[in-house]
């Protein structure tokens, strides 16, 4: 009876199985991700690595603001005092602009230290500068003296002859004054008939050209005018050699007030001229 009844169970449960072997259909799909699930700790720090390799320099920075300028520093000591200056204020005239080696004239002047000797000197060249007096300056500081020539030896008087030369004045505290004189080898009492000289007109402050004619072949010529200075003297306005026909052309620029006065030209061989110089007022 036991027997059977196992023969039995195990004849029920071989056709179960095949029935469900039967009934089973094929797999379905599989089934939508489930949600990730939470991360999980940090995991130790691991050992600190070695040290990389340098990189290269970065770009240089742009400049930065001027800083402000510093106090300034502490003054200097005062220097030494420097040598006494020249008078600007000393002047000197002549009796005559255009004179010969032994021609006598006068000279005066002023503006000097009272009591300063005074040397009067003929300056030839930057070699030769003979003396021909001293003076001595009065109470206002004026001086004046008379000279009978150059008076010097005959190489001296041969090498200032035929030129504008500066008269001066030398004064032993700084004062310093000079004139020009025209040195000319002889003299003409009255003008050459046969030279010449343009009458002008100008207005105050400007220039003007003066021609003139009928003097000697590369004659060195002075233009002056006659009487202006405050003394009586002449003002020599400018030299100029005439030309090989005798002739010259030059600009002057007279300083004068308005009025006439008499332009003349001196010839260093005695050719002289006048003409008249007007000047009027400034446009």
């Amino acid at each position: 009876m036991r027997f059977y009844s196992k023969a039995l169970s195990l004849v029920v449960s071989s056709i179960l199985v095949l029935a469900v072997i039967a009934c089973a259909g094929p797999s379905g799909l599989a089934g939508i991700s489930g949600e990730p699930g939470n991360p999980g700790n940090p995991g130790a720090i691991g050992p600190v690595g070695s040290q990389g390799v340098q990189g290269d320099p970065g770009l240089p920075g742009n400049s930065g603001e001027p800083g402000n300028p510093g106090n300034p520093g502490p003054k200097g000591p005062q220097g030494a005092a420097g040598a006494d200056g020249q008078s600007g204020a000393a002047s000197l005239y002549t009796t005559h602009s255009t004179i010969t080696v032994d021609d006598s004239f006068s000279v005066w002047g002023s503006g000097f230290k009272p009591g300063e000797p005074v040397i009067i000197q003929i300056l030839i060249d930057n070699k030769i500068m003979p003396i021909l007096g001293s003076l001595t300056a009065n109470a206002s500081g004026g001086i004046s003296g008379s000279y009978d020539g150059l008076n010097q030896e005959d190489g001296v008087n041969a090498k200032a002859v035929g030129d504008i030369r500066s008269l001066v004045a030398n004064g032993a505290d700084g004062s310093y004054a000079s004139t020009p004189v025209n040195i000319v080898k002889s003299r003409v009492d009255s003008p050459s008939v046969s030279s010449s000289l343009t009458s002008v007109t100008v207005a105050k402050g400007s220039t003007v050209t003066v021609k003139g004619a009928g003097f000697l072949t590369s004659e060195p010529v002075t233009i002056s005018t006659r009487g202006t200075l405050t003394t009586g003297g002449d003002t020599i306005l400018k030299g100029q050699d005439a030309n090989v026909y005798g002739a010259f052309s030059v600009d002057i620029k007279p300083d004068l007030e308005v009025g006439v006065y008499t332009l003349q030209a001196t010839g260093s061989n005695g050719s002289q001229a006048t003409a008249i110089l007007t000047i009027t007022e400034t446009k």
